[in-house]
């Protein structure tokens, strides 16, 4: 769930960190005496290297997540959000993203009750940033559409990936989220297959195929091989032979 954060945070954090120093001086008069920018630079140093804490943080949680030690990383993970907070406030993408981070970790254990809530935290977060509809909200509701799908909720996780579809690929929408809309619908199309319709499926990977061949093969050739097996089953050879031509020509790169 969320992470618990001081009352006192940012640069009223450096402050009463000042005060309690000069306090244990004895000197009560030394803060009336301080210089405006000496307590300016104290609370940029106590930011940066909050800052740095943060990153590292992240860093080691990451590593420890590709060793799957994922328990380990949590703690890690969590803190790191702490600062960030500390830091930037309620919104801000460093936060967004120290949440889905932090979601990652709880999914790889399995752990979806814990995860599902960072996650829909992390997408109010970029939708106040970016907008409600804005392609960036799109990216993140795969990884909720995945979530949903993760605890049965297939019907909520179709809505979900569809919705998602929509915003990736809106009229104007970047081209450097045409991955993200690939890889939503070869999940959709997952779901699909999944549910037993093929044919629905099959055009989900049709749209997901040309740009999972640049950029993602191994997906790509799974996705090309159950095309080929759905125009096999419908009796075109033709069409299932070219398709296991591509498949088989992605995998000989």
């Amino acid at each position: 769930m969320d992470s618990q954060t001081s009352k006192v945070t940012g640069p009223r954090a450096g402050f009463a960190a000042l005060g309690l120093a000069l306090c244990s001086l004895g000197s009560a008069s030394v803060l009336a005496q301080t210089p405006a920018r000496t307590i300016e630079i104290v609370v940029e140093s106590d930011r940066a290297a909050m800052e740095t804490r943060a990153r590292q943080l992240n860093l080691q949680a990451g590593e420890l997540a590709r060793q799957r030690r994922f328990a380990e990383a949590v703690p890690l993970a969590r803190e790191a959000l702490g600062l960030s907070e500390q830091l930037h406030g309620k919104v801000h993408p460093n936060i967004a993203a120290d949440l889905f981070t932090l979601a990652s970790l709880y999914r790889a254990q399995g752990d979806l009750f814990n995860a599902e809530p960072l996650i829909q935290r992390a997408i109010g977060i970029d939708r106040q940033l970016y907008g409600q509809r804005h392609p960036e909200v799109g990216a993140d509701l795969i990884v909720l559409g995945q979530l949903q799908q993760g605890r049965g909720d297939a019907a909520g996780a179709e809505r979900t990936y569809r919705e998602s579809i929509a915003m990736l690929g809106a009229p104007g929408a970047p081209a450097s989220y045409q991955l993200q809309l690939a890889q939503a619908h070869y999940v959709l199309g997952m779901l699909l297959r999944n549910q037993r319709r093929p044919a629905d499926a099959h055009a989900e990977f049709a749209a997901a195929v040309p740009v999972l061949e640049r950029e993602a093969p191994a997906m790509a050739v799974e996705a090309l091989l159950i095309m080929a097996e759905f125009e096999r089953t419908n009796g075109r050879q033709a069409r299932a032979e070219a398709l296991l031509d591509r498949a088989n020509q992605l995998r000989s790169r």
